[in-house]
């Protein structure tokens, strides 16, 4: 059975997020799968390939944490980005 990472969000995607997605995908050798926030509730009855659910809603989140889903937020991967991009810039200085 191959991993799935599955990204259910309310609010639009940007590079950033695509970007770091598609790393996950490659290092944990998973697929994305973009699912509608209305479609979120059967697809986590069926969680048994799912290694990571990234979302922007709470709720949605809190039921992947009780199937025992690794979960992520856009927000904290874009915070996570930038330390590291900030770590470098001080490295490279």
């Amino acid at each position: 059975m191959e991993k799935e990472i599955v990204i259910c969000l309310q609010t639009k995607e940007d590079e950033l997020l695509t970007g770091q997605v598609s790393m996950l995908c490659e290092r944990h050798g998973a697929s994305a799968r973009w699912i509608l926030p209305a479609d979120a509730d059967s697809v986590m009855g069926s969680a048994g390939n799912i290694f990571m659910l990234i979302s922007d809603d709470e709720a949605l989140l809190e039921k992947a944490r009780a199937l025992g889903i690794t979960v992520n937020t856009p927000q904290k991967m874009r915070e996570s980005y930038e330390k590291a991009m900030e770590m470098l810039r001080k490295l490279s200085k």
